[in-house]
């Protein structure tokens, strides 16, 4: 387990080198890590509104991980998803480039879901309503990769949860291990490590989710918010002395 999330951590120090053929400038990038919020926000905020990023929508978790270290945390949900509905998009249309795009995907949920998923479901009236904002601009920005072909996007979330199996599998049986030395605020944010959603044009799966399971996943992400700030510095306190926590969720070191 801790092997892997050491791998993760080492792919997303290297994010921006990867995630796209019209690569961010260097000067962005800089800025994007910026410990001054202005900086580092309006960096983002030229991303998302460079046409370029259309084209290679891996580059919109940049600004979703800029917005969430700085304090705009319904901007991070909405650009997490967007980059998401879009990267899916990707790669139902494309033959190409396959592999290094499920990466991109896959290191998004796997590093940024799980704080911007917590943060989101603490408030699921809320999170159903930047999903209804994601719908409205995915429908009227343009698409350089409009295929809704359903099963092909079936098959993008199959790929997704091959290459994640290993790493549930791995936590599951950490959780079996310990579980019964651990808090319920620990099983909490274990449990929704890895987790992943049904992501489809309009979000519909997500949304009835949403609505049926409104008081569990508010109480679980209540829950576990505390031991999730503090299992991601990066995240919560990017700029600040970083500070080993005393019972890391990985429990391995």
């Amino acid at each position: 387990m801790q092997k892997k999330l050491i791998a993760f951590f080492i792919l997303f120090v290297s994010f921006h080198a990867v995630t796209s053929l019209a690569a961010i400038s260097s000067e962005i990038e800089i800025r994007l890590n910026s410990c001054e919020p202005n900086v580092a926000i309006s960096a983002a905020e030229e991303i998302i509104n460079n046409p370029d990023a259309l084209k290679e929508p891996s580059q919109l978790f940049s600004p979703a991980l800029v917005f969430f270290r700085n304090g705009k945390k319904d901007d991070a949900v909405f650009w997490y998803y967007a980059g998401q509905l879009r990267v899916r998009y990707q790669l139902a249309s494309e033959g190409k480039n396959q592999g290094l795009l499920m990466m991109n995907l896959v290191m998004s949920l796997a590093v940024l879901g799980h704080a911007i998923n917590n943060y989101a479901f603490q408030d699921v009236t809320n999170f159903g309503r930047i999903l209804d904002r994601v719908t409205a601009w995915d429908k009227t920005t343009p698409n350089p990769y409009p295929v809704r072909d359903k099963e092909r996007w079936m098959n993008v979330d199959k790929e997704i949860e091959k290459m994640f199996s290993d790493l549930r599998s791995r936590n599951q049986k950490f959780i079996q291990e310990r579980s019964s030395k651990e808090s319920k605020a620990w099983l909490a944010a274990v449990e929704t490590r890895f987790q992943t959603l049904p992501i489809y044009p309009d979000f519909l799966d997500l949304k009835a989710k949403l609505v049926a399971e409104k008081t569990a996943l508010e109480s679980k992400a209540l829950l576990a918010a505390p031991l999730i700030e503090m299992d991601n510095p990066k995240l919560f306190r990017y700029c600040q002395s970083q500070v080993r926590p005393n019972k890391p969720l990985e429990g391995t070191r």
